[in-house]
């Protein structure tokens, strides 16, 4: 995705495929007992979506946006979210996204 490095904060988009890199690597050391903490990756996967859902979201436009604070207007790619398994897509915030 392109990302362009302005003013504006954390891209959603990057924290939502951080969160997926955190959540794949402990769902595999786990499934495969490999190296690693799985349980406090899980812990920081799970907290980067409770990010997503409080500092990506914009009551004004009732959707999530570019950036996190609110900012940077709407993005496509956080259609992919649920695609991802980042955030369900029946999610109340998700779904006004949609």
């Amino acid at each position: 995705m392109w990302e362009v490095r302005t003013p504006g904060g954390p891209f959603t988009y990057s924290a939502a495929v951080c969160q997926v890199a955190l959540d794949r690597a402990a769902r595999l050391a786990t499934r495969l007992h490999l190296p690693g903490n799985a349980t406090i990756w899980t812990a920081e996967a799970h907290r980067l979506a409770g990010r997503i859902i409080h500092d990506a979201w914009d009551e004004r436009m009732n959707s999530f946006t570019e950036h996190f604070g609110g900012t940077g207007g709407l993005d496509a790619s956080l259609l992919a979210l649920p695609l991802r398994r980042v955030l369900p897509s029946d999610h109340p915030c998700m779904a006004a996204t949609t």
